[in-house]
């Protein structure tokens, strides 16, 4: 940056990129925090002093935005040589980060874009129409508990884009745009609410729906609740049938996960997407206190599950385990003993997806947190579990995310404070193994 500006130090790799210009994380030297700074330099070049003023008074309108899900805009730096927008840093990974290792958990999908949708609600009050919604646009925090919508850049209008950049500019991502948005036509809010659905569907399955050709979901993963798919399609009509506001959105997305039948009823002849959605809010020992018949009984359905040889459950098997692992830690030791083997088996072997073994992200995740919870008895259970599947495993044939995930495992259950003299001898040894095996191979 120009002398005046050495307040504000940049890192020299961007950490993602948006409309006009890269962003960078970077340091407040006066105020002493963390921040990432928009570089919007490429577009002074044809620049005049009327456009930097408006690029000045678009950054103050910005800076209006204030949201508990929108990255806070602290300053704006324009001068003759540069444009940057200094914001908010958001510690954690985008959307598509996520996505690179599958689908999101619905659980997942409910917190993370109710905040999106609440995001984008409060900027559509504000009259912002975002115009680049997209995975990597979503950030969600380091805890996972919280997700950011990020980069609405500049309200240019169409001859602003053609003039500021030699061939035309348009904001915007091919397959995260309404037709509308394609056709260069006037945008209003329900072209956001459009990108949303499919940004919503992209979630659930790991990829975008097909144009005209709309496969539902809840077929493709049991548990997805097909007034998921209604939402969905809703964003997808054409207007004036589209859904036309982010608060709607977000009020079908809250409605799409109410169970109002008990659980005695859904655990009878409920579908698999209500059973998930009626225990998924429990705490270990709530799941204890259910009747007996009733917690066997979903136990037994989670076992049901691993036996099943049907890929159309694959999905749902993992959201169902990603839940059980941590509510049945309570359990009798001779019934979460299938369930931390199906735990593993899932999470660490199972899935494949282009071409390599990598599981599922969704129940190693639920894997680290049950080992770090679990009592003595279920702890022995698991310690015991994952030693006999590495004393089965070609660790030779494995990769680098493999040890790494299964490094965090052990790390867990070692600073388990149930973890015995034997068992952590046991544990600890195995990590140190895994580690020179690793440096070997890496």
């Amino acid at each position: 940056m120009a002398e005046n500006h050495v307040r504000y130090q940049m890192e020299s790799q961007p950490i993602g990129s948006g409309g006009f210009g890269k962003v960078r994380k970077g340091r407040d030297t006066v105020l002493d925090r963390d921040i990432a700074v928009k570089s919007l330099d490429p577009v002074l070049r044809q620049a005049t002093d009327i456009d930097r003023e408006r690029f000045r008074e678009e950054a103050r309108t910005l800076a209006q935005l204030a949201h508990p899900n929108i990255p806070a805009i602290y300053d704006v730096i324009l001068d003759a040589e540069h444009f940057h927008i200094i914001f908010q840093y958001v510690e954690g990974k985008n959307m598509r980060q996520f996505l690179a290792d599958g689908p999101l958990t619905v659980e997942e999908v409910r917190r993370w874009f109710g905040h999106i949708a609440s995001a984008l609600d409060h900027a559509h009050k504000k009259n912002r129409i975002h115009r680049d919604l997209k995975p990597e646009n979503f950030i969600v925090t380091t805890s996972r508990l919280h997700c950011y919508l990020a980069d609405f850049g500049l309200a240019l209008s169409p001859d602003e884009k053609k003039r500021l950049t030699k061939e035309g500019y348009v904001v915007g991502t091919p397959g995260y745009m309404s037709p509308e948005h394609e056709d260069g036509k006037e945008l209003d809010f329900s072209d956001d609410v459009y990108v949303l659905g499919i940004c919503l569907y992209e979630a659930l399955s790991g990829h975008r729906p097909a144009p005209a050709d709309y496969r539902p979901l809840h077929i493709q993963n049991e548990a997805i609740p097909p007034s998921l798919d209604s939402l969905i399609e809703a964003c997808l009509c054409p207007k004036p049938r589209r859904l036309a506001s982010a608060s709607e959105f977000a009020r079908k997305l809250e409605h799409a996960f109410i169970v109002q039948q008990p659980l005695s009823s859904l655990l009878a002849a409920g579908q698999l997407h209500e059973i998930i959605a009626a225990i998924r809010d429990l705490t270990p020992d709530e799941f204890m206190e259910l009747p007996p018949g009733q917690r066997l009984l979903v136990m037994d359905k989670c076992e049901d599950l691993l036996a099943a040889s049907d890929e159309r459950l694959a999905t749902a098997r993992a959201e169902f385990f990603a839940v059980i692992v941590v509510l049945a830690i309570h359990a009798p030791t001779d019934r979460y003993r299938p369930l931390a083997e199906g735990g593993i088996q899932i999470g660490y072997e199972l899935k494949r997806t282009g071409g390599e073994w990598i599981g599922d992200r969704r129940v190693r995740d639920a894997m680290r947190e049950a080992s770090i919870r679990v009592g003595a008895a279920n702890h022995a259970v698991l310690a015991e579990c994952v030693v006999n599947w590495l004393d089965d495993t070609k660790l030779e044939e494995k990769e680098a995310w493999f040890f790494h995930a299964v490094r965090e495992l052990f790390d867990r259950l070692l600073a388990n404070p149930h973890c015995s003299d034997e068992h952590a001898a046991l544990l600890s040894g195995r990590r140190r193994e895994i580690n020179k095996l690793q440096r070997i191979q890496h």
